[in-house]
Formats: C-alpha cells, structure tokens, sequence
C-alpha cells in the first residue's frame, strides 16, 4: 500500500507540474476481456470493468485506476470454484503518441490513435487459497509492478464524450506473467 501511495504522490505532482496545456479525462468505463498469464490463457482468461481519471498531453499521460476483472481457470473441473474476483487500484504514466492525430487536434468526426509505452504499480484486493483438485491458483493481494504497451483507435464524437478499442499489453514483474487486454471504453474530456 505504500508503494500506491508513493506513486499517488507522483501522479499529484505531474498534475501540479502541468501548463495550461494539459488534458484532464474520465474513462467511465472501460470493458474488456483479459488474461494475467498470457502463456498460460486458459488457466487465467475472464473479463474486467473499470473506471479512471487522468491527465495528459499529446505525449504524456498519468492515470489512476479502479476496477474489477473476473477471471477463471477453463481447464478446472469446477468453473465456478475455480472463478476468482479481483478488486484493484491501478496507478501509471505512459509516454509516446497519446490519442492524438496528426494535426494533434480535437476535430469532430477525425480519427485519432495511441502508441504508447507505460509502466505503474497494480493493488491487488483479492485473497485466494490454491485448491489444485479443482484447479484453483492462488491469489494473494499485494502490489504488483508492470511494464507495457498500449495501441487503442477511436472516432472523435464530439470534444467531450468519445468510445475507444484499446489493446494493452505488458509485463508483470512479479509474478513474471504477461497480460493482455483487448477492450471498449468510452472516455469523457473534463478538460479539452
């Protein structure tokens, strides 16, 4: 918990730290289906829902996350006892191309894209016993640091509210698993 909120206090500081330039936005929500172990999809795939906030710029983003994925063990012989919810807080920045176009402006009905690279610190609130008769993996709360990549399109509704694909993709240090999510979000500028 004290690793999130170092990295609160960061994520307040870039806040503070940005000019009249900066974006502000709310992901309200974001669905998508997921895996933690990529290598591994079948023991751990499901789906996520989540809400942000963030602030950025055409090349910088920071973003604070909360949400919750389920996700389940296909392979077990009991599905339900192998399913697990997974409350957590999220927090990261990201530099690169960020939902921008090549005119870097909020034009209506303009497309616009992000390529960004990103890493931050996952909290995890979920406590699972193994249960390897039925195919359950453990599951210990805890922070858990990452590093990845995220590609997403969308259409420029109009200057406040817009829908987004988004494939994120990344690496957990510990355990060393590789995620993957594929999704839809809709995402309101506060700020334009």
């Amino acid at each position: 918990m004290k690793n999130l909120l170092i990295f609160f206090l960061f994520f307040a500081g870039l806040q503070y730290n940005y000019s009249q330039n900066f974006r502000s936005f709310l992901d309200i929500p974001s669905f998508y289906a997921v895996t933690n172990d990529l290598e591994n999809a079948s023991n751990d795939v499901g789906l996520g829902f989540d809400f942000a906030y963030g602030i950025g710029t055409h090349n910088t983003v920071a973003k604070l996350t909360a949400g919750i994925q389920a996700t389940t063990n296909l392979d077990a012989p009991e599905i339900l006892a192998a399913t697990y919810y997974n409350p957590f807080a999220q927090a990261e920045v990201g530099v690169g191309l960020w939902r921008t176009n090549s005119n870097q402006c909020g034009s209506k009905q303009q497309r616009a894209y992000t390529a960004i690279a990103k890493g931050g610190i996952q909290y995890r609130f979920t406590d699972k016993n193994p249960d390897p008769t039925n195919g359950v993996l453990g599951r210990a709360s805890g922070s858990y640091f990452f590093a990845g990549v995220e590609l997403a399109t969308f259409m420029y509704l109009d200057y406040r509210k817009n829908g987004e694909f988004f494939i994120d993709t990344g690496f957990f240090f510990k355990p060393e698993n590789i995620y993957l999510k594929i999704g839809l979000r809709t995402f309101i500028n506060t700020r334009a």
